[in-house]
């Protein structure tokens, strides 16, 4: 019944600040922003597929093979230096990166702002995700708040458990489990602006999946992913949990797998087929290539890609992503901010445009009022 509720105050929100914008557009000229349809997937991107793999491409990487088939990274730390090291992953066509920085500690706040400056100058190539949650404090869920209505496009990565990982035991804002302290109310703010939240949880097992479960439970609005899901765990566990939970996505580090199986652990093939089983619940993440190069981790991306069924392919390679990004619509702050700054530059007229493209939006704005400064 919550998130029924949330999904209807969300519905009348976006209604009234869409009659909004427009009386302000009608009093003031300027362009009136008007939440975009829902997203539509590409369906010609199976034939696609099919055709990259009649190619004789023996003496052709499998990067190279795939170069025409969208890829999306949606784990990646590097968004302070993306500047930089988009070439990078250019280099592995790779074509959109989900961004961050540091994770669940007081310094997260100064790299989620670093993350979202190389945005605005890279917003073809990266989208930004914040992890500078304090998760014991309410001021925690304020600046959640603030960041999504700002133009944010995810939460995360945050530490919602850890016993383990050599970095995220130790960070000052770690959960105990996936719904303590402020997280439920983190939850509740990601299903209002429909934006993933990414939560780091290790163990994969135990006391903390149980609670993670109890969270896809409670907040079925909300889109978990979980991330490295792979990493120390097993294809029948993470069945079991997509089985049970369709507002779970699974954060596959497939570089991990590749290096697991070298040392005689599960590899990339044997997750096959319960990636098959639930197509439409997988990503693709190289964690910046953590513990490794990052040419292993995107590499290890395309040796996934090219044991999936092409359908698969597709969804696991960049629509599973789209869907999670696309369908976020405008924020308050953003039709009200494309209102400013259109009237400033003398623009107007109506423009459909969701989250992410009000975004540029806005930052084409800002470069025209700079321009007329």
């Amino acid at each position: 019944m919550k998130n029924k509720k949330i999904v209807i105050i969300l519905f009348i929100t976006i209604m009234f600040v869409s009659i909004g914008a427009f009386t302000y557009g009608l009093n003031n000229g300027g362009l009136i922003a008007i939440p975009a349809p829902t997203y539509t997937v590409d369906t010609n991107c199976i034939e696609e597929v099919n055709s990259m793999r009649l190619v004789d491409a023996s003496d052709m990487s499998l990067k190279n093979r795939y170069k025409d088939l969208k890829v999306v990274d949606v784990h990646n730390h590097g968004g302070p230096s993306a500047v930089v090291s988009v070439d990078e992953w250019k280099s592995f066509n790779i074509d959109e990166t989900f961004v961050f920085g540091n994770v669940s500690e007081p310094s997260a706040i100064g790299t989620d702002e670093q993350s979202f400056l190389a945005y605005k100058r890279l917003p073809q190539d990266i989208l930004p995700f914040f992890a500078g949650v304090n998760i014991t404090d309410e001021s925690g869920v304020e600046y959640t708040k603030q960041q999504l209505e700002r133009g944010f496009l995810g939460i995360g990565e945050l530490a919602a458990a850890s016993t383990y990982s050599p970095v995220l035991s130790s960070v000052k804002w770690k959960g105990r489990h996936p719904l303590d302290k402020r997280l439920p109310q983190i939850y509740e703010l990601a299903a209002e602006y429909g934006a993933p939240v990414l939560l780091h949880i290790d163990p994969p097992d135990g006391h903390p999946i149980r609670v993670l479960e109890k969270a896809l439970n409670d907040y079925p609005n909300t889109a978990f992913i979980f991330g490295h899901a792979n990493v120390e765990n097993t294809p029948k566990a993470i069945g079991e949990l997509l089985k049970k939970h369709k507002n779970l996505y699974i954060d596959f580090f497939a570089g991990y797998t590749l290096q697991a199986s070298e040392k005689g652990s599960y590899g990339i093939e044997d997750y096959i087929p319960v990636i098959e089983q639930y197509p439409d619940q997988f990503l693709f993440g190289t964690d910046g290539g953590y513990g490794m190069t990052y040419s292993k981790a995107a590499t290890a991306i395309y040796e996934t890609i090219h044991l999936l069924e092409p359908e698969t392919a597709c969804k696991m390679s960049y629509q599973n992503a789209e869907k999670l990004i696309e369908n976020q619509q405008p924020t308050e702050t953003q039709i009200n901010k494309i209102q400013e700054l259109s009237v400033l530059v003398k623009e107007k007229g109506e423009v459909q445009v969701n989250k992410r493209e009000a975004n540029e939006l806005i930052f084409e704005l800002e470069e025209k009022a700079v321009k007329l400064e």
